[in-house]
Formats: C-alpha cells, sequence, structure tokens
C-alpha cells in the first residue's frame, strides 16, 4: 500500500486578495512564514528548532517579497492601441494591482512515510517533485523561476526524543513568468489544481517513489448528481482547513483513540489483577493447607516417637530407679535389704529417710547442748581464776596502804634525800604510789566488768536450764 502526498500551490499577489479571487494569498504574508522570521500562527511551531532551517535564494521573506513587487511594478508590456482619432498607436501598459506576481509551493511528505528516510532521501524527493511539477505546467514551475527555497525543520510533528527524527518539509517560491518573460499567473486556477492531482502521483511513480493517486473530483458529474455534488463539497470544505484546525481534529482523533486504547487497557489490567489476585489467594490457600497437613504429620511421627521411647526406656528406667532407691536406702539405714516392686522400694525408702532425719536431728541437737555446756564451763572457770587474783590484789592494797600512814620514820628519812633535780625520795615514792594506785584502780574496773559479764552468763545458763 503506497501513500499519498499532494503539492499545495498558492499564487502570490501584491497586498490582500480581493473577494472572489482562489488559491490566491499575499505574497508578503507568505514569504515571511518561509523566510526566516517565521510569521507562522501554526500550533506544532517549534522556534527553538528554527536555526536548523536551510535557506536558498533568499533568507529573508520580507526582502523576497519586496524585490518581487519591485520587479512587478516596473513591468511594462507594449500593446497596440489607436488614438481618438483611430490612428493606430502602441502603448506600454503595467501589471493590474491584484495581478499574480508569483507562486508557492509546499512539498510535505507523511511523517511515518519519511520516519526513516536520510538526508539525501529528503533531497531526492524534492528533486524529483519540482521535475515533476515543471513537466505539469513549464512555464510556471521550470527551475529558474525558482527564487527562493526555504527547508524547514521547526514545524510539525516533534521529533522523536528516542530516535532524533525531525518532520521536514519544503517551501519554494517563484516568479510566475514564461520563457518570453511575460507574467503569466492566471494559470494557477482549479483546472491547473486538477492537472496537478491527476499527473503529479503518476510522474512521482515513474521517479520508483511508491505514491497513490490523489482523490479526485469529478466535475461532469457533479453537475448531475447533486448527492455527489454535495459530498464533494463537503470534502473541499474540510481538506481546506487551516493547518492548525487539521493538527487540532487530527489531535482530537488521536486523543479519542488514546483514551480508548487506554480504557482497554485498564479494563485489560483489572481482569489481570484479578485474576492473578484470585490464583494468589488459591494458591495461599493451597500453601497453608499443606503446611498445615506438615505440621501435623511431624506432630504424629514426634508422637509416635515419644510413646516408641517411652515404651523402649520404661523397663530401662524403672531398674535404674530401684537400684537408685536400694543404695540410697542401704546408705541411710545401713542395712541391706531387698524388695521386688518400685512401690515396696518407695515405702522403704520413705521409712528410711524420717528414721534418718530424726537420728541426725537427736544427735544436732546433743552436740550443740554439749558443746553450749563445754564454752559455758570454760567461761566459768576462766572468772574464777580472775576472782581469786582480784582477792589477792586487794589484800596487797591494803597492805600498802596501812604501810604508808604508819611509817613515819621511813618517810623522814625519805624526806632528807633528794635527788639531783630537787625531788626527794618521799616525792618518788609517792609519785610511785600514785601510779600504783591508778593501775590498781584500772585493774578493779576491769575486774568489775568481768564480774558483772559472769553474771549475766550465769543467768543465761540456769534461764537455759529451765526451758
Amino acid at each position: 500500500m503506497g501513500w499519498k502526498c499532494a503539492p499545495q500551490v498558492m499564487g502570490l499577489v501584491r497586498g490582500e486578495p480581493k473577494q472572489g479571487q482562489k488559491h490566491r494569498a499575499n505574497i508578503r504574508k507568505i514569504a515571511m512564514e518561509a523566510g526566516y522570521e517565521r510569521a507562522s500562527k501554526s500550533d506544532t511551531l517549534d522556534k527553538s528548532r528554527s536555526k536548523q532551517n536551510q535557506y536558498d535564494g533568499y533568507s529573508s521573506g520580507a526582502e523576497f517579497a519586496a524585490v518581487m513587487e519591485q520587479e512587478a511594478s516596473k513591468y511594462r508590456v507594449k500593446v497596440n492601441g489607436k488614438t481618438k482619432d483611430k490612428k493606430p498607436v502602441v502603448r506600454e501598459k503595467g501589471l493590474p494591482h491584484n495581478a499574480v506576481i508569483g507562486w508557492a509551493v509546499i512539498y510535505n511528505p507523511p511523517a511515518e512515510v519519511c520516519a526513516t528516510w536520510t538526508n539525501d532521501d529528503y533531497q531526492k524527493f524534492y528533486a524529483d517533485c519540482r521535475e515533476c511539477m515543471a513537466k505539469i505546467e513549464p512555464r510556471l514551475f521550470r527551475s529558474e523561476n525558482i527564487r527562493m527555497s526555504a527547508e524547514h525543520f521547526d514545524e510539525g510533528i516533534p521529533p522523536d526524543e528516542n530516535s532524533g527524527v525531525i518532520d521536514r518539509h519544503l517551501h519554494d517560491l517563484g516568479v510566475s513568468k514564461d520563457a518570453d518573460g511575460r507574467y503569466c499567473g492566471n494559470l494557477i486556477d482549479a483546472k491547473l489544481l486538477i492537472k496537478i492531482n491527476e499527473r503529479f502521483p503518476a510522474l512521482m511513480r515513474e521517479c520508483g517513489w511508491d505514491m497513490d493517486d490523489l482523490d479526485r473530483t469529478d466535475f461532469e458529474r457533479a453537475k448531475t448528481d447533486k448527492e455527489y455534488a454535495s459530498e464533494r463539497n463537503a470534502k473541499r470544505r474540510q481538506s481546506g482547513l487551516s493547518v492548525n484546525k487539521h493538527l487540532g481534529n487530527k489531535a482530537r482523533e488521536m486523543a479519542e483513540d488514546a483514551a480508548e486504547l487506554v480504557e482497554q487497557a485498564e479494563a485489560l489490567k483489572a481482569q489481570m489483577e484479578a485474576a492473578a489476585a484470585a490464583r494468589q489467594q488459591q494458591l495461599d490457600l493451597t500453601a497453608q493447607q499443606q503446611e498445615t497437613t506438615r505440621k501435623e504429620q511431624e506432630a504424629l511421627t514426634q508422637q509416635q516417637e515419644d510413646t516408641q521411647k517411652k515404651l523402649d526406656g520404661r523397663d530401662k528406667g524403672q531398674r535404674r530407679l530401684l537400684k537408685f532407691i536400694y543404695n540410697l536406702y542401704q546408705n541411710l539405714s545401713g542395712e541391706r535389704a531387698a524388695f521386688r516392686t518400685y512401690s515396696e522400694g518407695v515405702e522403704m525408702f520413705k521409712a528410711a529417710m524420717d528414721s534418718f532425719v530424726e537420728r541426725t536431728t537427736t544427735e544436732a541437737r546433743t552436740k550443740a547442748q554439749e558443746e553450749a555446756a563445754a564454752a559455758f564451763q570454760k567461761k566459768e572457770d576462766a572468772l574464777e581464776a580472775q576472782k581469786l587474783v582480784l582477792d589477792e590484789l586487794e589484800q596487797l592494797r591494803d597492805k600498802l596502804q596501812s604501810s604508808t600512814d604508819t611509817d613515819a620514820s621511813r618517810k623522814r628519812f625519805m624526806e632528807a634525800h633528794k635527788f639531783r633535780d630537787g625531788r626527794t625520795l618521799e616525792d618518788a615514792y609517792q609519785s610511785s604510789i600514785r601510779q600504783k594506785q591508778e593501775h590498781d584502780t584500772a585493774f578493779m574496773n576491769r575486774a568489775s566488768e568481768l564480774k558483772n559479764e559472769y553474771d549475766r552468763l550465769h543467768q543465761g545458763v540456769e534461764q537455759q536450764e529451765k526451758q
């Protein structure tokens, strides 16, 4: 299946075309839209890419338009006429202001077709288009009439971020003069456009392009078939939409298709998620059942193993226990005994244990009492010895006191003799007596304390004996 591409042809006039003039446009507006001024109202214009545009001839649309208008203003053609008195005369005549002084053609291949084209492919396509147009109407579109070319990279479908492919198209602007230099812009009419639509695809196929025939209106049929005429008029109005409106319609159609695809995708996603959830739920349930079965089997196996272990070790355990009880009984009672059953051995062990506890308690109590009595007797003997020593000291103190008071001759003798430091012997003797008394007083105080301790201990022993 091929593709379609129709050259967009427009006649260029000075100023705005008059009402009723078809296929005409203001030369300045068209030229400045093609030139570097990019005076375009297209919604797809991206001026950040305008630096990639390429120009041949004129790059400024305004300059091209000014030159074309000036050339048309200077144009004169000689015509034969007559004077008022009917004499022949030759006059010069200029172009009418609304005359077609130039033309513009746009070659815009479909973006989906040229997505894989190289720069050489584009250049061959443009050259073949120009050659075919020159064959269709050489008086207008021959190569020497082309005054300005502009290849745009800044308009149309945005570049693919992954591949970097940019939508490209070509503007050719030329003068509408035939080979004799006469203006022939009036050739641009509906008949020429029909001729282009008929011949252009066939000529391009001869150049190797897989291009389909363009849709054309059968004007003879339209004269008699009103329904057909109405359909063709509607289609012609549709094809005559501005680029922005056409892109808007395409965008709406694509948005509707995308919305439908999104809705279908969402529905499919919901179905897949529901199926996945159900499948996961079934898998979880199966896994849970398998885990429960596994745990039950493990518990049953463990129970069987425990039962078997109990059965295998019951007799052995009883034998070990009976031997242990026998050894304990022999150690506790000191007797050898024999018992036939486990219960009999337990009873004998309990009896031996009670006897051992009672015997051990009595022996411990008796030993404690004996040790307490021995300790008390030891303290009592020590106190008695200390009492004897105190009695002897008391007698000695009395003797010394009597000797001090009655021995007058000793006193006089000792007072008469002195030491080198001036002290008498009596002074030294009395000092020693005082020291002895102080010592004896301290000793007596300690003896009194010991006696009180003895009395307290004696009372404690008497109370224990009463209890």
